[in-house]
């Protein structure tokens, strides 16, 4: 069953042992395995990474040394940003299965943080298009009515965070790609301004 709530409030929680971050990352994984089939939101699930993220989150808030109030909490990342030993494949079959060697900026101060890492979300191909259909995985549905659109080209990311399946999902943001699909699917999108 998916896990309701803020990263703020599962912080809040793990800090008075409440619930822990392997509890809450082994039910977003459930989740995924019950829910991502029916609308198509991942092209990559890694329980084992997740799991052993969260393991030392725990770690960290059992010995009241959490890294910020992002320690521990379940996100999923687009697929247009590099991971670290997932490869980044945008959506396309002409794109490598080679794992990224390194972290984006954006996604190393995630880490760096002690967020835990579900995996990655759909994407239309190179994220150029505003609804989340590729070559490489497909179509991605709305969480609300399957037969309408998740948007674009955040789709994947807006139909995960909707049905709970992550507490933030991490997209990319130049001209709605994650306003849109945000809002088609009854999420909350933000782009942060820039400088």
């Amino acid at each position: 069953m998916p896990i309701d709530g803020e990263a703020w409030q599962l912080h809040a929680q793990y800090m008075r042992g409440e619930t822990s971050p392997v509890t809450v990352t082994r039910a977003h994984l459930d989740a995924i395995a019950s829910l991502n089939q029916k609308v198509n939101a991942f092209v990559l699930v890694d329980g084992d990474a997740a799991m052993e993220m969260a393991r030392a989150s725990e770690a960290r808030y059992r010995h009241g040394e959490f890294l910020s109030p992002l320690d521990g909490v379940p996100i999923t990342v687009k697929d247009t940003l590099n991971v670290a030993g997932w490869p980044t494949r945008q959506g396309s079959l002409t794109t490598s299965e080679r794992p990224a060697p390194a972290d984006t900026i954006s996604i190393a101060r995630l880490r760096a943080a002690g967020a835990v890492f579900l995996g990655k979300t759909t994407t239309p191909e190179f994220a150029w298009n505003g609804r989340t259909d590729s070559p490489l995985s497909g179509v991605t549905v709305n969480p609300l009515d399957h037969a309408l659109s998740a948007g674009g080209s955040s789709g994947g990311a807006a139909a995960a965070t909707a049905l709970g399946l992550g507490i933030i999902g991490i997209g990319a943001d130049a001209a709605g790609s994650v306003r849109i699909p945000a809002a088609f699917c009854g999420a909350v999108g933000y782009k942060p301004p820039s400088e």
